[in-house]
């Protein structure tokens, strides 16, 4: 839960802590156009996101253990000063039941009695496009994310047909 930038002498260049009760470092950084030394650039993390269980059923999770909580996708946008520019979160795209395109049914896949349900463990940006693209290996699904809409809270309002909208 630590990124580390280093010199090749092994000299710490720059340093993230990812690690809280809500937010965990997990598998894989893109480091597109991170330059420490410059002091520009971003860099992308995928991180796993902690729900409480109450907040998992209230998104339509069927099954969850209390102990555990929900662990939702995330990924964060950090600048080489450390700062977060930009957040996605899968809480605000999940669905129970559904099969819209723009949704992920929050009881899906082999990993739907698990509290890592997703387990996304590769995360590419494509500059090209403007998007990123996260691997979920208990889904079996690749996922695209737009990296030019907003910067996302972990929990946005819910709209009347099940969706999210910023608050």
């Amino acid at each position: 839960s630590l990124i580390s930038v280093y010199d090749w002498e092994g000299n710490v260049l720059w340093r993230k802590v990812l690690n809280n009760a809500t937010h965990r470092l997990h598998h894989q950084i893109d480091v597109h156009d991170f330059d420490v030394r410059a002091g520009r650039g971003t860099l992308f993390a995928l991180v796993a996101y902690r729900l409480e269980c109450a907040t998992a059923v209230a998104l339509g999770r069927e099954e969850c253990d209390e102990a555990a909580g929900l662990y939702v996708e995330a990924v964060l946008e950090i600048d080489t000063a450390g700062h977060v520019v930009w957040e996605w979160y899968m809480s605000n795209h999940v669905c129970a039941g559904c099969d819209a395109v723009s949704k992920v049914d929050i009881n899906s896949g082999a990993g739907r009695a698990k509290a890592d349900w997703v387990h996304a463990n590769s995360l590419v940006y494509d500059a090209a496009h403007d998007v990123l693209l996260m691997g979920g290996a208990y889904t079996s699904e690749v996922y695209v994310i737009d990296h030019s809409a907003p910067s996302e809270t972990p929990l946005m309002a819910a709209t009347a047909d099940g969706g999210t909208s910023p608050s």
